[in-house]
């Protein structure tokens, strides 16, 4: 019977290793519920069964009798002291060779023994060593101590075991172990506690291997959530796990209203409605792939690949979506789920219709164009249009991929078109534009003019142009070149002549105005003699004939004066320097003021620079305007003239500005012609020569000359000199 009750004893003691050694690992693929590839779900962690708990419990009770059987060891008679000593051995020797760590202690806490995995774990060299011991005289840090010595506390106190709990532990070695202990109490025949019995497994390991697969499985999950295409992931029962964040933002579906969901659930954002799409076709025969979708590329790893229009978004408008789904296999060569992504792809389609039609137009027009187009490519023309073929009297299949500017450029420009065929290929420019000759099929030379640049075609360097047959161009170029020389050389002889003319009339013209002075002054001096003699005598009316007389002749004087004056600004050559205007202004300004003393004139000038001019000439220009201007202010008071001055590009410009009586815009063009007056002489005296005086002296010194003004509101007159 004793043996009977040892053999029962060594089941239960079966028992409690299975229920301390069934524990569940790591989750697999086919365990990752909604959510775990986030890294939180109920799968990335060990799970144990509560039936399994139980089991636990009562193999711990069949070795709680074992170690009681053992303690008592109080039955009569040799034969069954003999049975119990034998059973006894058979259970220390089950206790011994456990794979687990075995203890029993007393209602202290001290230990009463233990197996020999514990004891080694304890830095014990025996299990006897043990007894006596309590946890504080063990290897385990002093906070491991307390806390296992008040799990035994109240494992005895109340009555309840306490299982499968994990808990940290120094080992003798100094090594930091997880451990998953199991305590429950040691009770007396009459039910009374007595001690307690624990067993703990070594799980570090597990744990370890359990914490990185929930780091595999965040860094998965977060690979996904920021992949840049949308994403989501169904388990092998259909269910989503995973719906990152650019599906969200696609879709506008949230990842809270998504996982979890099965029943084709995902079909709906694409569709509206709960369908099968792409990755419900992984692991599908191709017959079935076909039969679904008119165009899917499988290949050999199982991925699917398709380009399909889903109507449900852009707000109902629809959209091209390109969709990979590939399955989720795992180590044992088991589907355990799929992943999808899709990218909008409805810009991309839009951009290729544009292209297609951009294509068919450049088609068309490059076809029918009448402007040679070409592209070359390796030495050969990979491209030419049948205008750029006719050119060389060839047909467009003749040319392309036969024919290259070797074959087709005149010997001798040969070299400069090959130079600029480089150029563009290396791109040390940017386009090329130039001439050359070329030869026909027949022989025959032709001139063209080249337009081209750089381009790729087929992943290589290439160039392409334009080209226009100029033949005719040329001819007529020639015939112009040679009209414009004989116009040239008749322009020559007619300047000559004109040069030789105007000479002349300088000539005339000096001659005439200095031999017409002195009947003037002749005519003046007789007029005033008669004034004389006649004396009281002369009739007021004849005395008004004699004043006509004398003025007439003054004038006429001023005239010829104005007319030498003209004369010799055109004939003196220019002797230019280094002048400083600001001096050369407050001289003229000086004899000007000395000419109107007596009137009362505000003068303002600006800063001048020096320039490089003739003194005496640009003197003569600064007393011209500046009497002008004293002249036309005649009446003002006070009179103003103010001097300006700016700096404009390569030019200086001067402009002398009056309060004076002004003059109609209309007439601005007239005032630097010979003799011409805007203003009756009556009025204000003059020659109208001092304005073309002016003219001329500055356009001997390359400057220009204009004026502006309105009547009534005085005028302002510029000259310019070379900066």
């Amino acid at each position: 019977m004793v043996l009977c009750r040892s053999i029962r004893l060594l089941a239960a003691a079966g028992a409690v290793w299975c229920a301390i050694s069934v524990a569940p690992g790591p989750a697999s693929c086919a365990e990752l519920q909604p959510g775990s590839l986030a890294g939180g779900g109920p799968g990335a962690g060990y799970r144990l069964h509560k039936g399994l708990a139980w089991a636990g419990a009562a193999g711990l009770l069949a070795l709680a009798a074992i170690v009681l059987l053992l303690l008592r060891q109080r039955r009569s008679g040799r034969r069954a002291e003999a049975e119990l000593w034998a059973s006894s051995q058979m259970l220390q020797l089950v206790l011994e060779n456990m794979p687990a760590f075995v203890f029993w202690k007393d209602r202290k806490s001290v230990y009463l023994g233990c197996n020999r995995l514990f004891a080694a774990n304890a830095g014990l060299k025996s299990t006897e060593e043990i007894k006596g011991l309590t946890d504080l005289d063990l290897p385990w840090k002093r906070a491991e101590a307390e806390s296992y010595r008040a799990d035994d506390q109240q494992v005895m106190t109340t009555g309840i075991p306490k299982i499968n709990y994990e808990e940290t532990q120094s080992t003798a070695d100094g090594r930091l172990t997880e451990v998953r202990t199991s305590k429950i109490p040691l009770r007396d025949a009459r039910g009374g506690v007595i001690g307690v019995l624990g067993t703990f497994e070594d799980i570090t390991e597990r744990k370890k291997a359990e914490r990185e697969l929930q780091a595999a499985n965040r860094r998965f999950s977060e690979i996904i959530e920021f992949l840049p295409d949308a994403t989501f992931v169904i388990d092998k029962e259909k269910k989503v796990i995973a719906w990152n964040r650019a599906i969200e933002k696609m879709t506008g579906v949230p990842k809270e209203e998504m996982l979890g969901k099965g029943d084709f659930a995902y079909g709906v954002p694409w569709y509206g409605e709960r369908r099968p799409i792409l990755i419900d076709l992984i692991g599908m025969p191709n017959a079935e792939i076909e039969r679904k979708y008119e165009y899917v590329l499988k290949s050999p790893d199982g991925t699917l690949y398709a380009e399909v229009f889903v109507p449900r978004l852009n707000r109902g408008q629809g959209a091209h979506v390109w969709v990979a789904a590939s399955p989720l296999m795992g180590a044992d060569g088991k589907l355990y789920g799929a992943i999808e992504s899709v990218r909008d792809v409805t810009a991309r389609r839009r951009a290729e219709e544009l292209l297609a039609e951009s294509e068919d137009k450049f088609k068309t027009l490059s076809e029918r164009s009448q402007v040679g187009i070409y592209l070359i490519q390796d030495g050969l023309f990979r491209y030419v249009n049948p205008a750029m073929a006719a050119f060389f009297g060839y047909k467009v299949e003749e040319m392309v991929g036969k024919k290259g500017p070797k074959d087709m450029i005149y010997r001798e420009d040969l070299p400069l078109v090959l130079e600029n065929l480089r150029k563009r290929l290396d791109g040390e420019v940017p386009f090329v534009n130039y001439g050359f000759r070329c030869v026909k099929k027949n022989g025959e030379v032709f001139y063209g003019e080249a337009y081209g640049a750089k381009t790729v075609f087929a992943g290589k360097p290439a160039a392409i142009g334009t080209m226009m047959d100029v033949t005719e161009r040329k001819k007529a170029q020639a015939d112009i070149l040679r009209l414009n020389a004989e116009l040239e050389k008749r322009v020559e002889e007619r300047t000559a002549q004109l040069e030789d003319a105007n000479k002349e009339l300088e000539a005339f013209s000096y001659s005439a105005a200095h031999d017409m002075k002195a009947p003037l002054r002749r005519l003046n001096i007789f007029a005033e003699m008669l004034e004389t003699e006649a004396g009281q005598g002369l009739k007021d009316s004849a005395r008004s004939y004699l004043l006509n007389i004398r003025k007439s002749a003054t004038q006429m004087s001023k005239l010829v004066d104005g007319l030498l004056a003209l004369s010799t600004t055109g004939k003196r050559p220019l002797e230019p320097g280094l002048v400083p205007l600001g001096g050369l202004l407050q001289e003229a300004i000086a004899e000007t003021r000395a000419e109107t003393a007596g009137r009362e004139i505000e003068w303002k000038t600006a800063e001048l620079p020096e320039a490089t001019c003739d003194r005496a000439m640009i003197k003569q220009v600064f007393l011209n305007l500046l009497g002008n201007a004293a002249k036309y202010s005649r009446g003002r008071a006070p009179a103003r003239i103010e001097v300006l001055y700016s700096r404009r590009g390569a030019e200086h410009v001067i402009g002398v500005r009056d309060n004076g009586v002004g003059f109609s815009p209309d007439y601005a063009d007239r005032l630097f012609g010979v003799f011409q007056r805007l203003h009756k002489a009556e009025d204000f005296e003059g020659s109208g020569i001092g304005l073309s005086t002016v003219k001329r002296i500055v356009s001997r010194h390359g400057g220009r000359v204009w004026a502006e003004s309105s009547p009534g509101e005085g005028a302002v007159f510029y000259f310019t000199l070379p900066a």
